[in-house]
């Protein structure tokens, strides 16, 4: 069941509110719209932002080849901007971090939407889920698809949460797990305990990759790389 206005302030409201802080009327700055909607809320934009600067491979070579397994080799740039807007560059991405802090119920979770008029710019919010039993403050993927350059305003509305009520789950996020209490500021992605140690499998140096040329069956050649 999805949630509407009054069933979210009633949990908002609560002695352990679900967002925090809240508030129970729609607000607008800079032509953009924060706080509650019809069947969800919507979310302010934190003032702190990372992006990738820099990033090496098993041997301490700078590569262009991330592997997700192993995000300890990836060097993120921090941007703190205050009262001033930040500008995402053209078909890039930046990590971000919502004003707002969650605490979930084991019965509720959250899908993450976009907001419209950043979306008809070409912005884009990844629609990622918040799982039943997170605390935390939100750290959103936001994607520049355009060619131009893009305004963000941070204390803003950047993101429509809609909140789903189920019966009480059995495996809510587990106070230990990776992402578990996020601080108010981007939280670049976590190795799983048991790949942190682990080394890039097969990659080889960039330099080591080698393209061949194989018929696709059609008379056509296409490229296939080899490792």
């Amino acid at each position: 069941m999805i949630l509407n206005d009054k069933q979210i302030k009633k949990l908002c409201l609560s002695d352990k509110p679900m967002i925090s802080p809240y508030y129970e009327k729609k607000n607008h700055s800079h032509g953009i719209s924060f706080g509650p909607s019809s069947y969800g809320y919507d979310i302010r934009l934190g003032t702190v932002f990372k992006d990738i600067s820099h990033v090496k491979n098993k041997w301490g070579e700078s590569c262009t080849i991330i592997e997700p397994e192993n995000p300890g080799r990836i060097t993120w740039a921090t941007h703190t901007v205050d009262s001033v807007p930040f500008i995402i560059a053209p078909n890039s991405y930046v990590l971000a971090v919502s004003m707002e802090k969650f605490n979930m119920p084991h019965n509720i979770t959250g899908l993450v939407k976009d907001k419209s008029t950043y979306a008809r710019l070409g912005i884009a919010v990844q629609n990622t889920v918040i799982e039943a039993g997170w605390e935390g403050y939100l750290t959103l993927e936001i994607t520049n698809h355009s060619k131009y350059k893009v305004v963000l305003h941070p204390l803003t509305g950047i993101a429509q949460i809609l909140f789903f009520k189920g019966e009480p789950c059995e495996n809510p996020y587990s106070p230990t797990g990776k992402y578990q209490n996020q601080p108010n500021e981007p939280t670049p992605p976590q190795a799983s305990a048991e790949n942190q140690f682990k080394e890039q499998g097969g990659i080889r140096r960039e330099g080591g990759l080698q393209d061949t040329v194989r018929n696709n069956g059609d008379g056509d050649k296409e490229k296939s790389g080899k490792r």
